[in-house]
């Protein structure tokens, strides 16, 4: 079990104010700012929530339930963890209250308990360009083309939450998915990066049953958590090659606990590390090329 990833969690997501603050037996030997800044980019004019179930390890049946959500305007398209939308706001408006550190993490503790799907994805329409942002241990950002899907509109109906939808597959990066589509909502979006069909996306989900996206809520011209932005780079952040950058990421989940006791930023009480089961970790990422 990862005994300390409660602590990293807090600490990398929300960039933890204490020098040397320890917990559970770690130490992370530096300073850091109590959030990344951000800069505005776009104002979303539809807001769309997708409950997603994974499987983290694709060799067992259990599912980890995440709620998300994807923000389009007329310039960019975000989509995220609904509980990071949620804990970047509260931080923001406490960084203008100039709450002290401790009452920021008292307050939205209970937010970034809740976050679990750790990658951040978003697109500039203008540049056709998705920039990645990716949670392990540390955060690991990469810039590629937008994604293009080919689509096939196969026959099938059926109807999801008072709609009737259509079918689609394609196939992207290791996944064959089936989608469902509401052509009556005349939106081309969809969850993750998936989209330009003739309606949005109600439900979709890989033929492995990996991952399964089922939207739970829409909002046109939204009014509250609308904002699309792009937080700027910390210490604990770092942007490369797409290839690099996944090579990194697949082994800090795979081999979680070696890759924290070889981490120069953090310090392991010797007994804790002892204790630290070194067993290698399931890894089943949305994208398998």
């Amino acid at each position: 079990m990862r005994i300390i990833q409660l602590f990293l969690f807090l600490f990398f997501t929300l960039n933890s104010f204490a020098q040397d603050c320890k917990i559970d037996g770690a130490e992370v030997m530096e300073d850091k700012p109590l959030i990344r800044k951000r800069t505005i980019l776009d104002t979303a004019t539809v807001k769309v929530l997708y409950e997603l179930q994974y499987r983290e390890d694709s060799t067992k049946a259990e599912k980890t339930k995440a709620q998300t959500i994807l923000l389009c305007g007329d310039t960019h398209c975000m989509f995220l963890d609904y509980y990071t939308i949620l804990a970047d706001s509260m931080a923001y408006a406490m960084e203008k209250q100039k709450a002290s550190p401790l009452e920021f993490m008292g307050k939205i503790h209970n937010l970034h308990k809740k976050r679990k799907f750790k990658i951040e994805i978003l697109t500039d329409f203008a540049k056709d360009i998705t920039s990645v942002c990716e949670e392990a241990i540390e955060t690991y950002a990469y810039t590629e083309p937008a994604a293009s899907f080919s689509w096939n509109l196969a026959e099938g109906d059926t109807t999801l939450l008072g709609y009737k939808c259509s079918k689609a597959t394609c196939t992207f990066r290791g996944r064959n998915y089936i989608a469902w589509y509401a052509q009556d909502i005349n939106i081309p979006l969809g969850p993750y990066r998936f989209g330009a069909l003739p309606g949005i996306i109600m439900l979709m989900y890989d033929t492995k049953d990996n991952y399964i996206f089922t939207l739970n809520g829409l909002e046109t011209n939204p009014t509250t958590n609308n904002l699309i932005y792009q937080k700027e780079e910390g210490s604990l952040f770092h942007k490369g090659e797409k290839e690099k950058m996944r090579a990194i990421i697949k082994k800090e989940n795979e081999h979680w606990t070696e890759s924290i006791l070889s981490s120069p930023i953090i310090r392991i009480d010797p007994e804790v590390a002892a204790k630290m089961d070194r067993t290698p970790d399931p890894y089943n990422p949305i994208e398998l090329e």
